[in-house]
Protein backbone atom coordinates (compact mmCIF):
# COMPACT_ATOMS: atom_id res chain seq x y z
CA UNK A 1 0.00 0.00 0.00
CA UNK A 2 1.25 3.83 -0.91
CA UNK A 3 1.75 6.80 1.70
CA UNK A 4 -1.39 8.10 0.78
CA UNK A 5 -3.67 5.17 1.04
CA UNK A 6 -1.54 4.27 4.64
CA UNK A 7 -2.70 7.88 5.18
CA UNK A 8 -6.17 7.66 4.49
CA UNK A 9 -6.47 4.64 6.50
CA UNK A 10 -5.00 6.49 9.57
CA UNK A 11 -7.42 9.07 9.60
CA UNK A 12 -10.37 7.00 8.69
CA UNK A 13 -9.08 4.69 11.63
CA UNK A 14 -9.05 7.35 13.96
CA UNK A 15 -11.90 9.22 13.34
CA UNK A 16 -13.26 5.96 13.29
CA UNK A 17 -12.17 5.62 17.14
CA UNK A 18 -13.01 9.05 18.17
CA UNK A 19 -10.08 9.77 18.73
CA UNK A 20 -7.90 13.48 17.83
CA UNK A 21 -5.24 14.31 16.17
CA UNK A 22 -3.83 16.01 19.01
CA UNK A 23 -4.10 13.15 20.98
CA UNK A 24 -2.88 10.74 18.52
CA UNK A 25 0.10 13.25 18.09
CA UNK A 26 0.63 13.43 22.04
CA UNK A 27 0.78 10.05 22.43
CA UNK A 28 3.33 9.21 19.51
CA UNK A 29 5.62 11.99 20.48
CA UNK A 30 5.38 14.34 17.69
CA UNK A 31 3.74 17.74 17.00
CA UNK A 32 0.41 18.02 15.66
CA UNK A 33 1.73 19.49 12.32
CA UNK A 34 3.70 16.45 12.14
CA UNK A 35 0.58 14.51 12.75
CA UNK A 36 -1.55 16.10 10.32
CA UNK A 37 1.12 15.65 7.80
CA UNK A 38 0.96 12.14 8.34
CA UNK A 39 -2.66 11.65 7.81
CA UNK A 40 -2.55 14.25 4.39
CA UNK A 41 0.18 12.09 2.92
CA UNK A 42 2.49 14.69 2.98
CA UNK A 43 5.02 12.79 5.48
CA UNK A 44 5.58 8.93 5.53
CA UNK A 45 4.91 7.19 8.52
CA UNK A 46 7.93 5.63 10.19
CA UNK A 47 7.57 1.71 11.48
CA UNK A 48 7.48 2.82 15.10
CA UNK A 49 4.51 5.05 14.51
CA UNK A 50 2.60 2.10 13.09
CA UNK A 51 2.70 0.10 15.59
CA UNK A 52 1.90 2.70 18.28
CA UNK A 53 -0.54 4.36 16.27
CA UNK A 54 -1.93 0.29 15.70
CA UNK A 55 -1.85 0.12 19.61
CA UNK A 56 -3.55 3.50 20.14
CA UNK A 57 -6.39 2.66 18.06
CA UNK A 58 -7.21 -0.68 19.12
CA UNK A 59 -6.17 -2.55 15.70
CA UNK A 60 -2.95 -4.36 13.81
CA UNK A 61 -0.41 -2.54 11.81
CA UNK A 62 -1.99 -4.58 9.02
CA UNK A 63 -5.68 -2.46 9.19
CA UNK A 64 -3.17 0.93 8.88
CA UNK A 65 -0.85 -0.23 6.24
CA UNK A 66 -2.99 -2.92 4.06
CA UNK A 67 -5.85 -2.47 4.86
CA UNK A 68 -6.69 -5.46 6.62
CA UNK A 69 -6.83 -6.58 10.22
CA UNK A 70 -4.70 -10.14 10.80
CA UNK A 71 -7.01 -11.10 13.17
CA UNK A 72 -9.87 -11.43 9.75
CA UNK A 73 -11.23 -7.70 10.23
CA UNK A 74 -11.82 -5.54 7.51
CA UNK A 75 -9.74 -2.42 8.54
CA UNK A 76 -11.35 1.28 7.43
CA UNK A 77 -9.40 1.54 4.25
CA UNK A 78 -10.66 -2.02 2.83
CA UNK A 79 -14.35 -1.10 3.72
CA UNK A 80 -13.55 1.89 1.39
CA UNK A 81 -12.51 -0.13 -1.62
CA UNK A 82 -15.71 -1.82 -1.41
CA UNK A 83 -18.01 1.14 -0.67
CA UNK A 84 -16.07 2.31 -4.15
CA UNK A 85 -16.23 -0.83 -5.85
CA UNK A 86 -19.63 -1.05 -4.96
CA UNK A 87 -20.10 2.51 -6.05
CA UNK A 88 -18.25 2.13 -9.28
CA UNK A 89 -20.86 -0.97 -10.28
CA UNK A 90 -24.18 1.56 -9.23
CA UNK A 91 -22.57 3.68 -12.19
CA UNK A 92 -21.61 1.19 -14.53
CA UNK A 93 -24.98 0.04 -14.04
CA UNK A 94 -26.30 3.81 -14.73
CA UNK A 95 -24.03 4.34 -17.42
CA UNK A 96 -25.00 0.79 -19.13
CA UNK A 97 -28.59 2.33 -18.83
CA UNK A 98 -27.94 5.38 -20.14
CA UNK A 99 -26.43 4.15 -23.48
CA UNK A 100 -29.17 1.73 -23.75
CA UNK A 101 -31.48 4.83 -23.96
CA UNK A 102 -28.89 6.56 -25.93
CA UNK A 103 -28.80 3.53 -28.14
CA UNK A 104 -33.08 3.60 -28.49
CA UNK A 105 -32.59 6.97 -29.18
CA UNK A 106 -30.14 6.74 -31.64
CA UNK A 107 -32.24 4.25 -33.35
CA UNK A 108 -35.24 6.29 -33.54
CA UNK A 109 -33.44 9.40 -34.99
CA UNK A 110 -32.03 6.52 -37.98
CA UNK A 111 -35.69 6.10 -38.67
CA UNK A 112 -36.35 9.67 -38.78
CA UNK A 113 -33.22 9.73 -40.82
CA UNK A 114 -34.40 7.28 -43.37
CA UNK A 115 -37.81 8.48 -43.26
CA UNK A 116 -36.90 11.98 -44.53
CA UNK A 117 -34.36 10.64 -47.09
CA UNK A 118 -37.81 8.95 -48.65
CA UNK A 119 -39.51 12.59 -48.39
CA UNK A 120 -36.73 13.98 -50.00
CA UNK A 121 -36.51 11.31 -52.89
CA UNK A 122 -40.51 12.26 -53.08
CA UNK A 123 -39.60 15.38 -53.68
CA UNK A 124 -36.57 15.75 -55.85
CA UNK A 125 -38.75 13.31 -58.38
CA UNK A 126 -41.75 15.92 -57.78
CA UNK A 127 -39.12 18.48 -57.89
CA UNK A 128 -37.89 16.44 -61.54
CA UNK A 129 -41.47 16.67 -62.96
CA UNK A 130 -42.72 20.06 -62.33
CA UNK A 131 -39.40 20.98 -64.17
CA UNK A 132 -40.50 19.24 -67.28
CA UNK A 133 -44.18 20.45 -67.08
CA UNK A 134 -42.60 24.12 -66.90
CA UNK A 135 -40.33 23.42 -69.64
CA UNK A 136 -43.70 21.92 -71.91
CA UNK A 137 -45.65 25.20 -70.80
CA UNK A 138 -42.76 27.59 -71.54
CA UNK A 139 -42.67 25.78 -74.94
CA UNK A 140 -46.50 25.64 -75.02
CA UNK A 141 -46.44 29.54 -74.58
CA UNK A 142 -43.95 30.44 -76.84
CA UNK A 143 -45.62 28.55 -79.92
CA UNK A 144 -48.96 30.94 -78.76
CA UNK A 145 -46.86 33.77 -78.67
CA UNK A 146 -45.68 33.06 -82.35
CA UNK A 147 -49.11 32.47 -83.54
CA UNK A 148 -50.99 35.77 -82.07
CA UNK A 149 -51.42 38.49 -84.56
CA UNK A 150 -48.14 41.17 -84.63
CA UNK A 151 -49.45 44.81 -84.05
CA UNK A 152 -49.51 45.61 -87.67
CA UNK A 153 -51.92 42.76 -88.27
CA UNK A 154 -54.00 44.21 -85.30
CA UNK A 155 -53.98 47.41 -86.69
CA UNK A 156 -55.83 45.72 -90.15
CA UNK A 157 -57.90 43.69 -88.15
CA UNK A 158 -59.03 46.82 -86.28
CA UNK A 159 -60.00 48.40 -89.56
CA UNK A 160 -61.56 45.42 -91.30
CA UNK A 161 -63.47 45.39 -87.57
CA UNK A 162 -64.99 48.70 -88.06
CA UNK A 163 -65.59 48.41 -91.66
CA UNK A 164 -67.92 45.54 -91.08
CA UNK A 165 -69.92 47.66 -87.97
CA UNK A 166 -70.23 50.79 -90.34
CA UNK A 167 -71.60 48.31 -93.30
CA UNK A 168 -73.04 46.64 -90.69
Amino acid sequence: MDDKNIAKALKNLRIKSGLTQDFMSEKLGICRATYNNLENGKTAIINGHIYEAAKLLKCSPEAIVGGYDSAGNAGENFYDVEKERNLLKERLAQAEEELRGQKEYAGILKEVLTYRQGEMEKLKSENELLVKENARLAEENKALLNKRPKAKDMGELNRETEIKEENG
